[in-house]
């Protein structure tokens, strides 16, 4: 109680990491996004890989994607989708498989259990393969 009246804490009681013992930072659900060096490195990556795949065929596939933060996975998917013309989005979410009206005819949703999705196409793939 000491403590709450002089509104410090010691340094004991905040949390640090098990493995390198950095702070721990709680997450706060917010526009903001948490970029650190691995997300720029990642980043960087990313557009390597549409700069060099730029006019070719592109499936975008978003497998169980939640509504908290669709601003970092699901919206940039459909952006790139309506303005990429030969790309295609999937989306499998047992609760919540939606597109965006503006690339409703190059969408496929899937409300079903992502495992049960997966396994249904790989033996679709290995039917097809065995035809």
């Amino acid at each position: 109680m000491s403590y709450t009246i002089r509104l410090k804490i010691p340094s004991k009681l905040i949390p640090k990491s098990d493995i390198d013992g950095a702070l721990l930072i709680p997450w706060v659900r917010s526009p903001e996004f948490l970029e650190d060096q691995k997300y720029y490195e990642e980043h960087a990556k990313w557009n390597k890989f549409m700069a060099d795949h730029k006019g070719e065929k592109i499936l975008f596939l978003e497998m169980g994607v939640g509504r908290m933060t669709p601003m970092f996975i699901q919206e940039p998917f459909w952006k790139m989708t309506q303005y990429m013309p030969d790309s295609f989005y999937i989306n499998i979410n047992p609760q919540d498989a939606r597109t965006n009206p503006a690339i409703q005819d190059r969408s496929l949703l899937i409300g079903e259990d992502i495992n049960e999705a997966l396994k249904e196409a790989n033996e679709k793939i290995k039917g097809d393969k065995n035809d």
